[in-house]
């Protein structure tokens, strides 16, 4: 418990503070049955040369050992990939740090957006395109049974125009790419890592209906080139779940560990591995499918900056017989107060309402003329600003904390000298420790008019919408918020 409250209650009410909760899309692995034998793994005449015991211990040489790492080459890709050993992904792979793959992961900023998603009407997914409406129609297993297709909508892609859906099958799963200018589509064996440029896209798979294997595919976003360029393949030793791309031709991969198939099926704890692979791109090679180059501008400069934090000074508040004020800030040529509106009689104030009361931001002007105000906070107990300035541009970044008997979150604002802007709220998460504000936290980096908030801790606690109040403790590293295009996403990798 928090004890020492930073700014003294409002009026208590009885209105709670709602979480609104952003979907986020999930790649997930998928357990097949139990394998009726134990398969043996293929020969090979180069690294595979050894017995299914001794793999691991072979693919840990081959990781560290950067001297002998091939570069991916695009050509055909075999049939059975899987029995030849010169697709084996250790014959790719570097290892690398998990700082490193976060560090990555962290700028990412060619995402889903799921802040309107398309949902089915009579069972039919309708996807607009230029071409006119593509339907995809939805027979449930329970109705169909083994000829059940059902598919739902993810998200959408702006740097390359698509939609995605994911598909299950009686036997299977999958996910569809549907261009929104020509109708067509891309058919994927996984959820998609769109590369920097928007020209590749790298996906992770997990099978496990005889034998446990892990598969990487790479594909073009030209839907003109449906054929895999790349495949590989590995075993129960490194089975890929995530992939972020570091340049146009790198990109790292997350992959669970386990020391038998055995421990795989019992779904044993397993060890995180990382990786880099690395891509020899052809010189010609050029993707046909063309993407809007305003929205391509962050693939051109993958500079991001850390967004640091502003002492502002207090000034001279601002007097209003209506309001309670806590604090006042200075800034250029504003004032930036921190109130609520006073109750009359023990009744709230004629300036609030049941729905925006209690703790908020006021903006004044140099003759402490009112300019703008935000919502009220409503039920929260405490109300800090902390600002942050960010490069070339003439906004603050605001970040309240607010907090009751515990952390109730933050609240984010771009303010300037003319308006008071409301970004988002960052409430899913909190920290494991009630001694611990989740600003104490939080770390904001910054590329071009992007912002991504991520927070230097090892573990966080995670609030889903429908669990009542119960928080589940998840990896810090698998959460994150983006505020890009002028929308605020959280973005999660479970």
């Amino acid at each position: 418990m928090k004890l020492n409250l930073l700014i003294p209650s409002p009026v208590v009410s009885a209105f709670l503070l709602v979480f609104v909760t952003v979907a986020s899309c999930q790649t997930s692995s998928r357990k097949a049955t139990q394998p009726i034998e134990e398969v043996k793994l293929p020969q090979a005449d180069t690294v595979l040369e050894i017995d299914p015991v001794q793999l691991a211990e072979v693919q840990k040489k081959n990781i560290s050992n950067s001297s002998s790492i091939q570069q991916i080459e695009f050509k055909e890709v075999p049939n059975v990939y899987h029995e030849d050993s010169s697709y084996h992904i250790s014959r790719y792979l570097t290892e690398i740090t998990p700082d490193v793959f976060l560090e990555v992961k962290n700028r990412q900023l060619n995402l889903l957006d799921t802040s309107e998603l398309i949902l089915p009407i009579d069972h039919v997914i309708s996807i607009p395109t230029q071409t006119g409406k593509k339907q995809y129609e939805i027979h449930t297993f329970e109705e169909y049974g083994y000829e059940g297709v059902e598919y739902k909508y993810v998200g959408y892609c702006p740097n390359v125009k698509a939609h995605i859906l994911s598909v299950s099958f009686a036997e299977g799963f999958g996910y569809r790419m549907v261009f929104e200018d020509t109708g067509k589509e891309i058919v994927l064996m996984e959820f998609p890592y769109l590369s920097n440029d928007n020209q590749l896209i790298v996906t992770c798979r997990i099978d496990g209906e005889n034998i446990v294997m892990g598969s990487l595919e790479l594909k073009s976003t030209n839907p003109e080139e449906p054929d895999e360029l790349w495949a590989a393949w590995s075993d129960y030793t490194f089975l890929p779940i995530e992939a972020v791309w570091e340049t146009d031709s790198t990109f790292l991969v997350k992959a669970e560990e386990y020391e038998s198939e055995a421990a795989y099926y019992e779904r044993e704890k397993p060890v995180y591995k990382y990786g880099r692979l690395s891509i020899k791109l052809p010189s010609a090679y050029e993707v046909k499918h063309q993407v809007n180059t305003d929205n391509t501008k962050h693939a051109k400069d993958r500079t991001f900056n850390h967004v640091q934090a502003l002492t502002l000074p207090t000034c001279e508040g601002v007097l209003d017989a209506h309001i309670n004020f806590d604090k006042t800030f200075c800034y250029q040529n504003i004032k930036i107060a921190v109130g609520y509106y006073k109750p009359i009689e023990g009744q709230m104030s004629a300036f609030d309402s049941e729905l925006d009361y209690g703790w908020r931001l006021f903006l004044y002007d140099a003759q402490n003329q009112l300019i703008t105000k935000s919502k009220g906070a409503m039920g929260t107990y405490s109300f800090k600003p902390l600002f942050y300035t960010l490069a070339e541009s003439e906004d603050l970044l605001c970040v309240v904390q607010m907090a009751s008997e515990y952390d109730d979150g933050l609240v984010l604002y771009l303010l300037n000298s003319n308006d008071l802007r409301y970004i988002g709220d960052i409430d899913e998460v909190g920290t494991t420790d009630e001694n611990l504000y989740l600003s104490e936290v939080l770390e904001i980096n910054q590329q071009s008019e992007s912002l991504v908030f991520t927070f230097n801790t090892e573990k966080l606690l995670y609030w889903e919408e429908g669990k009542g109040d119960d928080m589940d403790e998840v990896n810090s590293c698998d959460v994150s918020y983006v505020y890009e295009n002028g929308k605020f996403r959280f973005v999660s990798a479970f």
